[in-house]
């Protein structure tokens, strides 16, 4: 598990280091367990079954496990980036495929639970494909691969609370890579049937500017197109993330964007201009990737 996959589709990151002294009073964020991020664009709604753009998306797959995952490889400067080429196991600890490529069925893992205390089971998991295909918004054309007439996923089935049986249309080779974007992410039934349940052809209220998911970290408070802050879920199954609370800020303003980036105000900025990223080049105190 990465430390924040928010960070996937950055063009430009620009980190403090770990000995960075900031140039303000104070001590480094980055040395503590709250991380502080700076970002130019903020997302446009926070429902996985809804959300188009990279921003929400990188953002809101913080909140929620999927039954796939991307792997992971090494990127520039002692970074980490993840490999779609590379699926792994998340949610579902294994699955076979049958030999013609139309029939997945997943093993979940035990143990997991949303913050509600709902088990995250196999009726968790069709809730939330089904919830997708009926809003029919972004979502569903990752879940179908753009495939609707007719649609690529035929059925969905749970023998038991740990397996999930899709059976498809026809043989998708891709199959598993889409199910690990943040379209396949797995919300709590009862949160969401409890705040408006599922519309067809619309988006959820609720979800727009709430997390109903089991993922590394809760939000804790969210202000659209302002701030949001993230702390780690104690009840994660997966790898604990690096950082207790991470305070996320979008700014809009390149000027201010580039000014906490230069005085040590924010950690990580992502979304700063060619321009403002080179005039910060040759600060030592300061990483650019």
């Amino acid at each position: 598990m990465r430390l924040l996959p928010i960070w996937t589709y950055a063009g430009v990151m620009l980190s403090a280091t770990a000995a960075l002294s900031p140039a303000v009073p104070g001590t480094a964020h980055a040395q503590g367990s709250t991380l502080v991020v700076d970002m130019a664009t903020a997302p446009a709604n926070l429902d996985p079954a809804w959300t188009c753009d990279l921003w929400s998306i990188g953002f809101l797959q913080n909140f929620y496990v999927r039954l796939t995952q991307y792997g992971e490889r090494p990127g520039p400067d002692g970074t980490t980036q993840i490999d779609p080429g590379n699926i792994e196991p998340y949610l579902a600890e294994s699955w076979t495929i049958s030999a013609d490529g139309t029939v997945f069925t997943f093993t979940l893992g035990d143990g997991w639970t949303f913050p509600s205390g709902a088990p995250v089971d196999s009726n968790a998991v069709r809730y939330s494909f089904e919830r997708a295909l009926k809003m029919n918004g972004c979502g569903a054309y990752f879940l179908l691969d753009g495939f609707y007439d007719p649609p690529l996923i035929q059925s969905i089935e749970t023998p038991d609370d740990r397996t999930v049986v899709i059976t498809l249309s026809q043989p998708s080779a891709t199959a598993l890579q889409l199910w690990a974007t943040p379209a396949a992410s797995i919300v709590d039934p009862a949160v969401v049937e409890a705040n408006g349940g599922v519309e067809e052809g619309r988006m959820s209220e609720y979800l727009a500017s709430n997390a109903a998911g089991s993922g590394p970290f809760l939000l804790e408070s969210y202000l659209p197109n302002e701030r949001a802050v993230l702390v780690a879920n104690p009840d994660y199954r997966g790898t604990p993330p690096s950082a207790d609370r991470i305070e996320v800020n979008w700014i809009g303003s390149p000027a201010t964007l580039l000014l906490r980036a230069r005085t040590g105000e924010a950690d990580i900025t992502i979304g700063l201009t060619k321009q403002a990223a080179a005039s910060l080049r040759d600060n030592p105190d300061l990483r650019l990737i």
